[in-house]
């Protein structure tokens, strides 16, 4: 795999995954389990040792960036901004998922926090300094088995089916041809390092990513709101 022939530094090791994305499908724990283990793949860079065969790592969480009822109902266009972030909840109200929900608004670079997601993005950052990351997709894929594909059973035996096509772009410190003495990539909250290059990257979101806390709710799409929103509205409809 890509990630599989990556090295990356001990910064990430036992490090953690975000998935940031605006459509959640009907996802089961083993699958979930399953898509964790891939964004795991990657060897260990030792004492700069190109040649280091030791696999980093696994992702130690993975943490789901989804917004939560009340960032889409004070979001720009309030809940008519969720009828572009389709969960259903059936979908959205799995107990394994709800420890891994964390906040979409958080962002305090850029100054996104009303404007409701539609981007989609995957990451790995390290635990010692959240702003450094191992690497970054942006893409069409949200988390669901349509857009990542499964294993099944097919007439010819084991399958990896994959229903929906997707286009995305992994960035990787190895493919930073502009300088040969920095390999670093980082967001635009960043501290700058004196005499480092490193190519930085704007996420509408910040990192570590911040848990759901309190009376915090994910977002359903398929259902009626008790507070409504400015324009008086208590759903997606009206």
């Amino acid at each position: 795999s890509i990630l599989g022939d990556e090295k990356f530094s001990s910064d990430f090791d036992e490090s953690n995954v975000v998935a940031q994305f605006s459509s959640l499908g009907s996802l089961s724990q083993k699958w979930l389990a399953d898509f964790k283990k891939s964004m795991s793949a990657g060897k260990q860079t030792l004492n700069d040792c190109a040649d280091s065969k030791i696999n980093i790592s696994s992702v130690e969480k993975l943490q789901i960036i989804w917004p939560t009822v009340e960032e889409v109902r004070t979001s720009l266009e309030g809940y008519a901004a969720g009828g572009s972030i389709p969960g259903y909840e059936k979908n959205v109200i799995k107990p394994f998922l709800q420890g891994m929900f964390h906040k979409w608004a958080t962002d305090k670079v850029h100054n996104r926090r009303k404007a409701a997601p539609h981007i989609k993005t995957f990451l790995r950052y390290s635990k010692e300094n959240p702003q450094k990351l191992a690497w970054m997709l942006l893409t069409s894929h949200n988390l669901s088995k349509a857009a990542w594909g499964e294993f099944q059973n097919g007439r010819s035996g084991l399958q990896f089916f994959i229903r929906h096509w997707e286009l995305g772009v992994l960035f990787l410190p190895s493919l930073n041809k502009r300088s040969t003495s920095s390999k670093n990539m980082v967001t635009t909250a960043a501290n700058p390092t004196k005499g480092e290059i490193s190519i930085k990257f704007p996420l509408p979101y910040s990192l570590p990513p911040i848990r759901y806390e309190g009376n915090d709710k994910p977002w359903i799409w398929d259902i009626q709101h008790i507070v409504p929103d400015n324009w008086g509205r208590r759903s997606i409809q009206g």
